[in-house]
């Protein structure tokens, strides 16, 4: 069986039901999904800090003063595709002009302009594992179109996150 065939830059989701668990690394509120956004989250780097300050004083004391967490820096970086493979599509047919997407970067610039600080007032929230939640809002968007004979785009989001109360 063909799966990709002469759809080159396409994805297709194979769903696996023997699997034992599904480990989901990073969702988003809202998500960001290959089925809706052709596009999936691949990495993400994270750094807190929490705000301080040190004094020095005469005969080597420190004085520490603690004053909360600083915001945190989140970065989200992701794959675009420019469409899926239909089951219907398997014999590796070219899709015809009429049936093909917009670009690969269309719906995550889409999904960025609706969810960029500028536009929203709640932070989106942002799950890592099965317990960890972190908000933050959305900064800012740089896409590079890494493979232009496909149309594979590659993005990142910076996200500013909140401390925890």
């Amino acid at each position: 069986m063909v799966i990709f065939g002469n759809n080159l830059g396409r994805v297709a989701i194979l769903p696996d039901f023997a699997s034992a668990a599904i480990l989901q690394v990073v969702s988003l509120d809202p998500d960001i999904s290959a089925q809706a956004h052709r596009s999936i989250i691949t990495r993400l780097s994270l750094s807190q800090q929490v705000n301080a300050q040190f004094m020095h004083t005469l005969g080597s004391l420190v004085y520490v003063y603690v004053f909360g967490d600083k915001i945190g820096q989140m970065t989200l970086h992701g794959v675009s595709f420019p469409g899926l493979c239909d089951a219907n599509e398997a014999d590796g047919k070219p899709m015809p002009e009429n049936r093909r997407e917009s670009t690969s970067v269309e719906p995550i610039l889409q999904w960025y302009n609706e969810h960029k600080m500028s536009r929203r007032q709640q932070p989106v929230r942002i799950t890592m594992g099965r317990n960890i939640v972190l908000e933050g809002f959305i900064q800012a968007l740089s896409v590079n179109v890494s493979d232009a004979a496909t149309g594979l785009a590659e993005w990142a989001m910076q996200l500013a996150i909140l401390p925890e109360h």
